[in-house]
């Protein structure tokens, strides 16, 4: 018994020294062919990629760490970066690889910033997986150092778990005059179970217009992406707030959209529910902003007190819809506002031509002052 424990002991010594030197030479190897490593993931996605130091791990499975990532943005819309990154970590399961079914246990990105622009020729984002600049031949039949052609296609693909950590999303719209940009800060992102054919759980929180804690947050599921949208299933809740109009109000689209005359101060909150398919979709939400105070002003910035709300005085609205394909059903719709109470009722036929509405309101308690 002795002795087998010791042979049981000696073999895990050089099964664990194999694995350091193969984990060691592969480290070596692909640091010395980062510039092709590039080349064929700048091939796959169009775009200029660059990236730091690779280290490979074999503690808790099969993992490579990356740092310093980018991805240069379409030169159509911006000679800056798309996507960077201090640091990304993959992990994926070896004996499933082998196989050919490659299972990620865990992704993790740490401080990405992605940057999305949007113009009159469409998004940034639209060109993703096309041909890098001057590569006139399908990828399809490109021949790789790395792949034979067609073997993506064989591959299966599932990820455990999707980690941001410390996100940034950027969204710049050239298309409004002045040009508008709208930022999401300390975005952190989870996604579970992913893949094609099952239906994706997710949690993203964020700080939304510069606020100094996270005061978004978007969670649910959504799938199976391989359902195409007829099929798409969506069950996800959305809490917002508590938001500054003030720096609401200082968005270039919200200032456009406005009279100057208004004046608004204090936060609001917003709450909705999302489910069905994207051509059934029923929407549950409310809006708040109790907290917030509006005002209308004369061209001298005189304060008209008559036509505005002080912060405190209730200013809630309470909704439910039902999308449906050329219709919208709206059952109930309540606002209060001080002591009034109203309630509307409203249904949106032929929404593709000549829209039809039939609107139902009524109150029973109206503060006339």
């Amino acid at each position: 018994m002795k002795k087998l424990l010791i042979a049981v002991l000696v073999l895990a010594v050089i099964l664990v020294g194999g694995a350091l030197l193969a984990a060691a030479n592969l480290n070596s190897w692909l640091n010395e062919n980062r510039e092709l490593l590039a080349s064929e993931i700048q091939r796959v996605v169009g775009r200029d990629v660059s990236f730091g130091e690779l280290e490979v791990s074999i503690w808790s499975g099969f993992g490579v760490r990356v740092a310093d990532v980018s991805i240069g943005d379409d030169p159509a819309y911006s000679d800056g970066d798309f996507v960077s990154a201090g640091t990304v970590e993959v992990r994926v399961e070896l004996l499933p690889a082998l196989l050919g079914n490659i299972r990620v246990g865990r992704v993790v990105l740490r401080a990405p910033s992605i940057r999305v622009i949007k113009s009159a020729d469409g998004l940034s984002v639209d060109s993703l997986g096309a041909l890098a600049t001057g590569d006139t031949q399908d990828p399809a039949q490109t021949d790789s150092p790395l792949s034979e052609r067609g073997a993506p296609g064989a591959i299966a693909l599932t990820v455990s778990l999707i980690d941001v950590k410390g996100g940034r999303l950027v969204f710049i719209d050239k298309t409004a005059k002045p040009p508008a940009e709208m930022s999401l800060t300390q975005v952190d992102f989870s996604a579970s179970d992913v893949s094609l054919t099952e239906p994706i759980r997710f949690d993203l929180r964020a700080a939304l217009l510069g606020a100094d804690q996270q005061n978004i947050d978007i969670s649910g599921t959504v799938g199976p992406m391989s359902a195409g949208p007829e099929g798409l299933e969506i069950d996800v809740d959305v809490a917002v707030g508590p938001v500054s109009i003030d720096s609401a109000m200082a968005l270039s689209v919200v200032r456009a959209a406005v009279p100057p005359e208004l004046k608004a101060g204090g936060t609001f909150r917003l709450a909705t529910e999302i489910k069905g398919r994207l051509d059934a979709l029923a929407i549950d939400g409310e809006f708040d902003a109790t907290d917030a105070s509006f005002a209308f002003g004369d061209s001298e910035g005189n304060v008209a007190a008559a036509a505005g709300k002080p912060a405190g005085k209730p200013l809630r609205l309470e909704w439910s819809a039902v999308r449906q394909p050329d219709v919208v059903n709206v059952p109930s719709v309540e606002l209060q506002f001080g002591d009034t109470r109203i309630h509307v009722e409203a249904k949106l036929e032929n929404l593709s031509s000549a829209i039809r509405a039939n609107l139902s309101i009524r109150s029973d308690r109206v503060g006339l002052a």
